[in-house]
């Protein structure tokens, strides 16, 4: 008897779930990234000139950046990033250094910035910096040199990017409010990724803002649509709606800012300059 009663109880649990409603199942995670780029890097420096920074940017988002790459080398593959079809900009920063003289010490750093705009299409792409030497015997400033190439992406334009398109790709196709708040958010999350402390301050000052601008533009949509509205209140409030709409794309456009170039170079020590008696590339000509 007591097996019959289990039996049963088995029998109406696994009736019970079989007709319980079922949770739906979310495809974020495995739905392909639109625009997805690959960003590779290249070494070509050669003798003499070593690798001692670098951070590589696409339209203001790192993409790669190591403060020290003596004890780790620079991976070939940076990683990748969604970008809508359209024109973008990629940029370098590098800190490289050379010997004074014959020995490898002491030594001298050299920056080396650099930038190129580029076009994408809708098929795979990917994107090269590649550092190289312009000669083997310059002056140290004169030494390295960046360049870029890619496939399925077209380098080297005068056009650049339009400042109303979002930076983020899931952005795109709101309308323009949404769309700069959703593009200022994607740069606060980007900055708290990368633990960068300067740029989380910055564009979240510019998301709280923007939120701010959001409530003045809320109020003053529901004064022009009141029963009670005077045709004076009205026109009031549709001066600060403009004014609100106005700033909230200049914040955005601020935010794009806070993603700066400079923070890698601040956080190294200026290079040491070479001792006069040294024998620098300089002397050898």
């Amino acid at each position: 008897m007591t097996s019959r009663l289990l039996f049963a109880a088995v029998l109406l649990a696994a009736s019970a779930l079989a007709c319980a409603p079922r949770r739906p199942v979310s495809h974020a995670s495995v739905q392909a990234t639109p625009g997805a780029t690959a960003v590779r890097f290249d070494d070509h420096l050669g003798f003499g000139l070593r690798l001692e920074s670098i951070s590589v940017r696409v339209d203001g988002r790192p993409v790669f950046r190591q403060a020290d790459t003596g004890h780790a080398p620079v991976p070939r593959d940076l990683g990748a990033i969604a970008l809508e079809p359209g024109v973008h900009t990629v940029s370098v920063l590098a800190r490289v250094s050379v010997a004074c003289g014959l020995l490898e010490q002491p030594r001298t750093g050299v920056t080396v910035r650099a930038s190129s705009s580029f076009r994408l299409g809708s098929a795979p792409a990917w994107l090269g910096v590649d550092l190289f030497a312009r000669a083997p015997i310059a002056q140290p400033s004169e030494l390295p040199v960046a360049a870029f190439r890619g496939e399925g992406v077209v380098l080297g334009l005068k056009e650049t990017r339009d400042a109303s398109l979002p930076v983020h790709p899931g952005c795109s196709g709101l309308e323009p409010v949404a769309q700069a708040t959703c593009d200022v958010d994607g740069f606060v999350a980007d900055a708290r990724k990368d633990r960068d402390v300067v740029r989380l301050t910055c564009s979240s000052d510019r998301l709280r803002e923007i939120h701010r601008m959001r409530d003045v533009l809320d109020e003053a949509t529901l004064v022009t649509g009141g029963d009670r509205t005077t045709n004076e209140l009205a026109m009031h409030a549709q001066l600060r709606a403009r004014y609100a709409e106005a700033r909230i794309g200049a914040l955005a456009a601020e935010a794009r800012g806070c993603a700066g170039e400079d923070e890698l170079a601040a956080d190294l020590s200026p290079p040491a300059a070479c001792p006069p008696d040294s024998l620098t590339a300089e002397g050898d000509r």
